[in-house]
């Protein structure tokens, strides 16, 4: 199976026989213009081809409308995870999604004769989406985890490596999104100091969630934006490089080698 970056959360899986893209974002900005992706994806042609498309969770940057619309032109199959409200469905269908599937937590699903997508819920609305095909397992955790407090990280990551105990990569979130643009402010307070702070618990937090899942490889990802307006422009500056990632993962969380982790860019 390999697997190319888009951009952002945008993830092409080709088993050889199907074609699979994950939260297609690339065709104009997301929260009410706002957010821009970067860096742009230097290919979408094989998301257009691709015959199934898996949506993690409901936030624009990972249910893009225009983008979706841009990839309706051809028949797809488009799965979703199951919520307790409908109306996400009732538009997906009623957008010329194509076949659109609720996937059930913990539910399997066969994509092609050696492919399956299992969706497991997580906190929010997010989902983790766990990918086998030819024998090797991908896990992609997108923003399911990595924000959320220890205890449930750690849960989490029991449940996933009992179920899959051989991982071969984890796809993980590793920036932030819940205080920006950071609208919230008072007297006192040092945006940039906080935004920093918040910014290394991600980065911690990413590292924690792979290092219980002990993949042979792991890719920061997720988090590819940026904020043009004058007012945030500071954002992009505090943001963590993922660079830096692999050094800050082996200083904090020993594995004997054991997992590389490792920068990837649209094209990779």
């Amino acid at each position: 199976m390999k697997v190319t970056y888009v951009s952002h959360a945008c993830l092409l899986f080709d088993t050889g026989t199907t074609l699979i893209a994950t939260d297609p974002w690339f065709d104009g900005p997301a929260f009410c213009d706002q957010w821009n992706v970067f860096p742009k994806p230097v290919d979408t042609s094989g998301v257009e081809a691709a015959s199934t498309i898996l949506i993690s969770h409901p936030h624009e940057d990972h249910m893009h409308e225009p983008t979706l619309r841009r990839l309706c032109g051809r028949p797809k199959r488009l799965f979703y995870p199951f919520y307790w409200y409908p109306e996400t469905i009732a538009w997906l269908r009623s957008a010329g999604m194509g076949e659109v599937v609720e996937a059930r937590s913990g539910k399997s699903y066969a994509i092609d004769g050696n492919t399956t997508v299992t969706f497991v819920g997580a906190p929010g609305q997010n989902s983790i989406i766990v990918v086998e095909s030819g024998g090797q397992v991908i896990v992609n955790v997108n923003d399911a985890l990595h924000s959320e407090a220890t205890p449930l990280i750690d849960t989490y990551v029991q449940l996933i490596t009992k179920r899959w105990p051989k991982i071969d990569v984890v796809f993980c979130g590793f920036g932030g999104a819940s205080y920006y643009p950071n609208a919230l402010h008072s007297g006192g307070k040092d945006d940039q100091a906080i935004a920093r702070l918040r910014e290394q618990l991600f980065i911690h937090n990413f590292c924690r969630i792979v290092h219980g899942l002990a993949p042979r490889l792991a890719v920061p990802f997720a988090a590819d934006f940026v904020l043009l307006a004058p007012h945030q422009r500071w954002i992009n500056d505090v943001r963590f490089s993922r660079e830096d990632i692999p050094t800050y993962y082996a200083q904090h969380f020993s594995d004997n080698g054991r997992t590389t982790v490792c920068a990837m860019y649209p094209g990779d």
